[in-house]
């Protein structure tokens, strides 16, 4: 069984080899896609796992403005374009 969820929560995981991450996940509305619906991603990628892990409050904010100004905007443009 294929799954795929989708978390509109920052998500955090690391190697050791490549750095650590912190994504945030978000669906918009999109009138061309399928379902009329799309997802996208935002990560931030840092050598510094501490440093990272220390700006995590402030970036996770910063991930969810930026992600709920797309959303607004796509909204916004899905609207238009059904009409």
């Amino acid at each position: 069984t294929l799954h795929c969820e989708l978390f509109e929560d920052p998500i955090y995981f690391d190697d050791e080899k490549d750095g650590s991450v912190i994504g945030y996940e978000f669906n918009i509305k999109d009138s061309q896609a399928r379902g009329f619906q799309r997802s996208y991603s935002l990560i931030i990628i840092m050598k510094d796992r501490m440093y990272l892990q220390h700006l995590w409050s402030f970036l996770s904010k910063q991930l969810a403005i930026i992600a709920s100004n797309i959303k607004s905007e796509a909204e916004t443009k899905f609207l238009k374009d059904m009409n």
